[in-house]
């Protein structure tokens, strides 16, 4: 009986969301899982549409350039009719110096981390660069000068 039980524990824990396994070691101090985790709960806010809760782990240098306004207004008009769904695979995790194009500054040990993400049900893969800050790993909004002052002008209020 001892060994049926075991068995079936083991059977249970293997068709176990991948994410829940994330989610466990995440708790362990594991800085993969994680800034895994940590990008599978920014894509939950993506699509849940709690933008407010998605600038609240916005990178701090990220706020001092972007209004929060401009970003959640974004989000809103531009991101949300893509009908975005939860990360449904992290398929790279990888520690880089990385330096973010819209300041030109560079942080060292920055969590690099590709994944699938279903949009309008069809999953496609992106990056998404993270960086750990007081304790938290926190996100960038834009890719490039150019791109952010963009949606600055569009979006910022008059």
């Amino acid at each position: 009986m001892r060994r049926w039980s075991t068995l079936m524990t083991l059977l249970i824990l293997s068709l176990a969301s991948p994410m829940t396994w994330l989610a466990g070691a995440a708790q362990e101090g594991d800085p993969v899982a994680e800034a895994s985790a940590a990008a599978m709960d920014l894509s939950r806010f993506e699509a849940n549409g709690d933008y407010e809760s998605l600038v609240e782990v916005l990178h701090p240098d990220a706020e001092a350039i972007i209004p929060l306004d401009v970003v959640t207004a974004w989000y809103a008009e531009e991101f949300a009719p893509r009908d975005a769904g939860e990360i449904t695979q992290v398929t790279d995790v990888q520690f880089i110096d990385w330096t973010w194009p819209v300041n030109g500054k560079t942080y060292p040990e920055t969590a690099e981390i590709t994944f699938e993400q279903p949009f309008g049900g069809v999953a496609e893969i992106d990056t998404i660069h993270l960086v750990e800050f007081s304790g938290e790993w926190r996100w960038f909004f834009g890719v490039s000068l150019e791109g952010a002052n963009s949606v600055i002008e569009s979006y910022a209020p008059a």
